[in-house]
């Protein structure tokens, strides 16, 4: 049940998709858009060129689209488990250093400051939020040394981070309730793998010589979609939330370009 949305590269920018698992048909395309989340019928979306290039709101049965943010460097939307407010990264400050950012009011376009703790600012990327309320990120300590990174949760009330893995480049893509689903080669080449929010229960739930990532749970957290090459062609599977029974659900019909918009720099969303 639920909504899929993903996005593909048709030759010159990311479009986004939504695919209606009850129907089986794709119900809509949104161009020139990247980084889909799919909360309660609404998309945030990264805008990919055109006439909108921050991060907007679109309603999956409605073409009008809503300013969210003001900076063509906003992305990785997603939204808090209420739906009220959305967390975000971004590059627009002049430094080009990926900040977090959360952002109060969904429903109003703002421009806010960064995500502090201890009055530094908080330094990371490919932010998910989980159903406690946490948001996990690939990040650094940079309020220390700077020197110990991997994938890091915290508060979004505040409160010190904390390191939930060690690696440089696990880039956390999804939750299921209150863990975290993210993407990894630390086995070689890249898995599903997902862990508990305060980093108990490391397991990874593909293991393929193929390339599969960007894990999402479903709406009822009985079963998780990724994408992978496997056959390479790259495509939307499923599989239970255990990694048992991964199949594949549909093509994707194209793919992922290089650089800033290959594969690794993409999303996929699973809603209501």
């Amino acid at each position: 049940s639920g909504k899929i949305a993903f996005s593909r590269f048709n030759g010159n920018t990311m479009n986004v998709l939504v695919f209606d698992a009850a129907t089986g048909r794709m119900i809509i395309e949104a161009p020139n858009t990247r980084q889909p989340d799919l909360f309660a019928g609404v998309l945030l979306l990264n805008g990919d060129g055109g006439d909108m290039t921050s991060i907007y709101r679109r309603a999956v049965n409605d073409v009008n689209r809503n300013p969210a943010t003001s900076n063509v460097e906003d992305s990785y939307p997603q939204w808090s488990p209420s739906g009220a407010s959305f967390v975000y990264a971004s590059q627009k400050v002049g430094d080009r250093r990926s900040r977090l950012y959360l952002q109060a009011d969904a429903s109003a376009q703002a421009n806010v400051a960064p995500m502090l703790y201890n009055g530094s600012e908080l330094f990371g990327n490919y932010p998910v939020y989980l159903d406690n309320w946490r948001i996990a990120y690939n990040g650094c300590d940079s309020w220390d040394t700077g020197g110990r990174c991997g994938i890091y949760t915290t508060d979004s009330k505040g409160g010190r981070p904390a390191r939930i893995t060690e690696l440089t480049d696990d880039i956390p893509s999804g939750n299921l309730g209150s863990q975290i689903l993210f993407t990894s080669r630390r086995n070689g080449s890249y898995d599903v793998w997902i862990i508990n929010w305060d980093g108990s229960g490391l397991r990874a739930l593909t293991d393929d010589p193929a390339n599969d990532g960007l894990g999402v749970g479903s709406p009822d957290g009985t079963r998780i979609a990724f994408v992978s090459d496997r056959g390479g062609q790259w495509a939307i599977w499923v599989m239970n939330a255990d990694g048992s029974s991964p199949q594949k659900l549909f093509n994707l019909d194209g793919g992922y370009a290089d650089g800033e918009r290959s594969w690794l720099s993409e999303r996929i969303s699973w809603g209501s």
